[in-house]
């Protein structure tokens, strides 16, 4: 170990700087190690520099690049492992103003779980009581009909489209 004036051993377990303020530390070059323990170089666990890049290993552990990576996706896509890389689905979103999880057309709040179809209409909202609403939809996406499994509402509509009438059974 190197000791100079600036440093002193302590019980030969580690070293200071003898300054109140501390000192900066440069290793120089690349390929250099801050090792813990016994045991240095690639072998021994600690801190090193991989011809540029700082990774970090901990005993019995391997080295790795320090860092979170890159977000996969995009923005209000949810993040998971895709064999080992960030990864983001279109279909698979946090809205973080209502704190609702979207996957692949349903949606999931602590109060219920919402189905939509391919057009993103509402088919079925799940309440988390136990009961369930399922609504049905003409070719065009209007509402014909929606029940809880007691009451059923059904809608006719004229040739605009206005609900006509609306039979409760």
């Amino acid at each position: 170990m190197r000791k100079d004036e600036l440093w002193n051993s302590v019980n030969g377990v580690y070293i200071k700087t003898i300054k109140p303020s501390g000192y900066d530390v440069l290793i120089n070059g690349t390929d250099r190690y801050l090792n813990f323990n016994t045991i240095n170089g690639t072998s021994g666990y600690g801190i090193r520099d991989n011809n540029g890049t700082i990774e970090i290993k901990s005993s019995g552990g391997s080295w790795a690049a320090i860092g979170g990576g890159t977000p996969g996706g995009s923005t209000t896509q949810v993040q998971y492992n895709n064999a080992g890389a960030f990864a983001g689905d279109s279909t698979f979103y946090f809205n973080s103003t209502r704190k609702v999880i979207y996957a692949n057309g349903v949606e999931r709040t602590s109060d219920a779980t919402i189905t939509r179809n391919a057009n993103n209409f509402v088919t079925s909202i799940a309440l988390a009581n136990g009961r369930t609403k399922t609504i049905s939809r003409d070719a065009n996406g209007f509402v014909t009909s929606w029940t809880d499994g007691i009451i059923t509402k059904t809608f006719t509509r004229n040739a605009s489209n206005f609900i006509t009438s609306l039979a409760v059974t």
